[in-house]
């Protein structure tokens, strides 16, 4: 008689059934896989943990350090963020994504200088990245740069002339700068690409009641934007 290893034989209720020696090790092997499916899936499922874990297995890997960085940022846990984007631009000096989003948080801290390194840094590592450059913009426009806002939201618009939160953040700046047939024009793109577009449908009504002059005094009604830009963006 041939002796089969557990390996060989396939271990199911049936053929453990009157062998309780089988029928326990079967047991043991269905719940040993099914921890470590549910382990695994736990750890897909929550981003943090798994870039936690990529990072400790692969910590000089630069992409991996961003990731995390990402995940954290949209967690509300900003130090950590900043922290592995630094981590990701000390290993590939080149990566222009962490240089964005760390010139955007030092911004949101109102770290100017900080800022307006890291996001000509990531504009000079990547000339054709649209959201860089309309992060730039929004960053002059905070320090009444009012001519370097439009060049950089200006650039943008060209680079992708299909997305509508740049027109957008176009418009805003000529709507501060009472030049309201551009910002018309600017809305009305962004609502012809993004019908559902909020702000932009904001911003256009509120125009079109200081065309019509129902708003005695522009200075109180104030656009909105469309907000910073994670990530860099593409040509």
């Amino acid at each position: 008689m041939t002796m089969n290893t557990l390996r060989d034989r396939e271990i199911s209720p049936s053929t453990t059934k009157g062998n309780p020696v089988l029928f326990f090790a079967w047991i043991l092997i269905v719940a040993v896989f099914a921890g470590a499916t549910y382990q695994r899936n736990a750890l897909w499922s929550d981003g943090i943990r798994l870039w936690e874990d990529t990072v400790k297995m692969s910590p000089a890997k630069a992409r991996a350090h961003y990731n995390l960085g990402q995940k954290y940022e949209e967690a509300g846990r900003l130090s950590e963020a900043a922290r592995e984007y630094r981590v990701a631009i000390s290993l590939k000096p080149d990566f222009v994504e962490p240089h964005n989003n760390l010139g955007n948080m030092y911004l949101n801290a109102g770290l100017t200088d900080k800022a307006l390194a890291e996001l000509q840094t990531a504009v000079r590592l990547k000339p054709d990245a649209p959201l860089v450059h309309d992060n730039l913009g929004y960053l002059y426009f905070s320090q009444k740069k009012i001519d370097d806002a439009l060049r950089e939201y200006t650039i943008a618009v060209k680079l992708s002339p299909d997305t509508p939160e740049i027109h957008n953040d176009l418009g805003y700046v000529y709507f501060t700068q009472g030049r309201y047939e551009e910002a018309i024009q600017e809305y009305q793109t962004a609502l012809r690409l993004k019908p559902d577009f909020d702000a932009a449908r904001y911003n256009l009504e509120m125009l079109y009641q200081i065309r019509k002059k129902t708003v005695t005094d522009p200075r109180n009604h104030q656009p909105v934007r469309s907000g910073q830009h994670s990530r860099s963006g593409g040509s």
